[in-house]
């Protein structure tokens, strides 16, 4: 979503709200079922070179802490993306 024709089409789109608006929340969709299945992922088989989480279950400990670290790699990403969303002006 940083691709320069994407940033100035969302430019464009913010004079027509409701198409604005639209694709916002397609953005956001899209983005919530790839977080979800990269999650199911790595909670099951592993991802991005790693065990899976359930690999950890007799330990608490690593259990929650290999989730928290998920969540915390996925909440950078996906707040500079909407940093980048939200800085759309050209």
């Amino acid at each position: 979503l940083t691709h320069p024709f994407i940033r100035r089409s969302l430019f464009i789109l913010r004079d027509k709200p409701s198409f604005y608006t639209h694709t916002l929340e397609l953005i956001a969709t899209v983005r919530r079922s790839e977080v979800t299945r990269k999650f199911l992922m790595a909670l099951t088989s592993g991802y991005g070179g790693m065990a899976a989480m359930e690999m950890k279950a007799h330990d608490p400990v690593n259990y929650v802490g290999d989730m928290l670290a998920f969540v915390f790699r996925t909440l950078s990403v996906e707040s500079v993306l909407s940093l980048s969303l939200a800085r759309v002006d050209e």
